[in-house]
């Protein structure tokens, strides 16, 4: 790479890139907070303060939208790993969240996906008591498959069930059972 000064106005802390062969541009979706070590990129006509070290924003959008993505080829395997390394007092958690928008939003969900196979699904159905279900499914709550696989509920005595989405016991399994 050539060796120089970059020269231009900008605004402090925002990251600049090249917009042409010689140009350099500001850009707002770009933020560094150099103090606290955040590192900011966002959709944001104005982004606020990072509330991450590493903090993704995207705007209010129509449809559905992917926001992150890995993707390969791998004779071995792909690997993703959140390593909280602190080993004493028998604290410092590791928890990974997926968070809605409140009783009126969507689910929760995480998938398990064989492409052109098989989906199941892990989730929270807000539409259905806030129930946890494990289903074959791409969501808890969606498709004609009903009360295919497990459900638990959040009631004072939860209760659980199998092939059916409305347990009325601790265990309530609809079908033959040993």
């Amino acid at each position: 790479p050539a060796s120089g000064t970059l020269t231009g106005n900008g605004v402090a802390n925002r990251v600049p890139y090249y917009s042409g062969t010689t140009s350099f541009t500001n850009d707002d979706g770009f933020t560094f907070d150099p103090t606290n070590h955040y590192l900011q990129i966002s959709s944001q006509a104005t982004p606020t303060t990072p509330s991450a070290r590493l903090d993704l924003r995207y705007d209010t959008t129509v449809g559905s939208a992917e926001w992150l993505r890995v993707n390969g080829n791998f004779s071995g395997n792909l690997t993703s790993t959140i390593f909280n390394t602190r080993n004493a007092g028998a604290s410092g958690d590791n928890i990974f969240s997926l968070v809605t928008g409140g009783a009126s939003g969507g689910d929760p969900i995480l998938q398990f996906i064989i492409s052109g196979v098989e989906t199941w699904s892990i989730g929270v159905d807000n539409s259905d008591a806030d129930k946890l279900k494990i289903k074959p499914q791409a969501s808890p709550g969606a498709g004609a498959s009903g009360g295919e696989g497990i459900t638990m509920t959040t009631a004072v005595t939860p209760l659980v069930g199998i092939n059916t989405d409305a347990p009325a016991h601790p265990l309530d399994v609809n079908g033959f059972a040993r």
